[in-house]
This record gives C-alpha cells, structure tokens and sequence, in this order.
C-alpha cells in the first residue's frame, strides 16, 4: 500500500473549512451534483459562480428556513440564476461531485455558518472513487423532487407572521445561553475556592505541627 505524505494528505482531507477548494474544483463545464441539507446565500452563491451544469440537492424543510439554518432567499437567488434545486428527505451527506473529475465528502454544508465551524471533508480526483459516489447516488436522485420558485416564494410569505416571534424566540434562547455561561464561570469559581481551602487546610493541619 503506497504510503502518502502529510502533504498530500492535506490535499485531500480537511480538517477546516473547504470551500475554497470547491470554488477552485467547480470552475468547470462538467456537470456537478451538490447534496447540502442547509444552504445559505454569501457562500453558495460564490461556491457555483461559475459552474455552467450544477443540480443542487437539499432538505426543503420549513423549520430550518424559519430557524435560519438554511435561506429561502439563497435559494430563490440560486434558481433566478439558472440552478435547479431538489428536495431529498432525510438527506444529511454533505457531498459535492463533479462528473469524472472530482468528489468531496464531509461534514460542511453549503452555509456561511459552515465556513467558520469545525468541519471534516475527505477529497478525491481518483476517477475510481468519483464513478463509485456517482454511481451510489443515483438510488438516492430518485427520491428527490425539484423545488419551483413558486413554491419558494409561497412559503416567504407564509413565513412572514412568525419570524417576529422567532426573533423574539432567538433572543430569549441567547439571554438563557449567557445565564447558562454565567452560571458555569460561577461554579467553576467556587470550585476552585474549595480547592484552595483544601489545600490551606492541609499546610494548617495539627500534625504540621506535632513536636518530633
């Protein structure tokens, strides 16, 4: 077995964010699949810029558009500019192909969000590797549905009366994270005051100062 370098292998596994190298991969006129649950606007968009055949698979799912862990605007700017995008249920693989050419298979989603978190993508150009993945995701396309724009914009506005309450909501959930946070700092502190009582207590002790 050909033993690879740390070089090399940083080409192909990542262990932070990779999207750059998609950007660099999908500057192709290959056909690309994309599989992301979430997807959101800054860094989908500049991801496929200039891919000129690019399906995109993803969960269309009204709780994640409402929470914000995916963008209906993100997806409205990806069809108005020509992409067509897909529902698959209960998708949860982050994998972007490119048809004899590349594949990249990991944690990090198509999201702004996914840029700054601890993500791990494995790559490859193996011609193998990549007609295996394609091959295998072909039972998983036919489940998938395409998403229209009229269905998108449907549901923006069907979104409209609750996102003042999600705000509110999101607010309410940050307070209680800061009070979560602020009550760890305490324990923490007095876990160390007991610490250091232990320790006084221990130099403090009568058999300190028993005559020999």
């Amino acid at each position: 077995m050909k033993k690879e370098s740390p070089t090399q292998l940083k080409k192909e596994i990542y262990l932070r964010n990779v999207a750059k190298r998609w950007k660099s991969e999908l500057n192709t006129d290959k056909k690309v699949y994309i599989l992301s649950p979430y997807i959101t606007s800054n860094t989908a968009e500049s991801v496929v810029k200039n891919t000129q055949s690019c399906e995109i698979y993803t969960v269309f799912n009204i709780e994640n558009f409402l929470i914000g862990t995916s963008s209906i605007v993100a997806l409205k700017n990806l069809i108005n500019k020509g992409f067509k995008i897909y529902h698959i249920p209960q998708l949860h693989a982050k994998i972007v192909l490119i048809a004899d050419t590349f594949v990249s298979i990991g944690s990090q989603n198509l999201t702004n969000q996914g840029t700054k978190s601890k993500e791990a993508t494995f790559t490859s150009t193996s011609l193998e590797v990549v007609k295996f993945v394609e091959n295998e995701l072909k039972e998983w396309l036919k489940d998938s549905k395409e998403i229209s724009l009229e269905i998108i914009e449907f549901l923006d506005e069907e979104l409209k009366p609750l996102r003042k309450k999600q705000k509110d909501l999101k607010k309410s959930i940050e307070n209680i994270e800061e009070s979560v946070k602020k009550k760890e700092q305490q324990l923490e502190i007095n876990k160390q005051r007991k610490i250091n009582i232990g320790s006084l207590s221990e130099v403090y002790s009568p058999k300190y100062f028993k005559r020999k």
